[in-house]
């Protein structure tokens, strides 16, 4: 009787035991993103801190055109200069997006809002010939749009894609 009963009492433990599963619980900070809308903050948060210095930088800084061989590039025609420099999104009608640099004196500026511009003279006739961004606040998508890695189809739908 003995046997039959730790028989039983193995097969019971044995059962019970198959029915259970071991979760470990994540600390109260470290909880899943949404995959819903809820979470697209969360996410694009993780995204830019995944990729801004170590992809975007770089990426600007090795393929930034001077606004003087970008206008060169541009009057051979857009397409041309797009090809060569450019990033366009997968979208039908996506606009072309080129990354610059250069030098210049600054010759007008609007700093009384909290999207601050400064209109920069960088070929020396006095007129602004690029506006730069100064911030807390940029707007547009430029530099979002510059980068073939920040993809429209790698995104939930195009609210996601705008939070970016």
């Amino acid at each position: 009787m003995t046997r039959i009963s730790i028989a039983l009492a193995c097969a019971v433990v044995a059962f019970a035991a198959a029915g259970c599963k071991i979760v470990k619980n994540k600390p109260e900070g470290e909880k899943a993103i949404a995959a819903d809308a809820s979470g697209d903050d969360a996410r694009i948060e993780q995204r830019l801190a995944d990729s801004f210095d170590s992809q975007l930088a770089p990426y600007i800084a090795a393929n930034a055109q001077t606004v003087a061989s970008l206008r060169q590039a541009l009057a051979a025609g857009l397409d041309e200069a797009g090809a060569a420099h450019g990033t366009k999104g997968s979208g039908a009608g996506a606009a072309w997006n080129f990354p610059v640099q250069g030098e210049g004196t600054v010759v007008s500026s609007k700093l009384d809002t909290r999207a601050r511009v400064a209109g920069v003279d960088t070929d020396g006739d006095g007129a602004a010939d690029v506006t730069v961004q100064l911030g807390p606040v940029i707007k547009g998508t430029a530099l979002r749009d510059v980068a073939p890695f920040y993809n429209f189809d790698d995104f939930r739908d195009q609210i996601e894609f705008a939070k970016l």
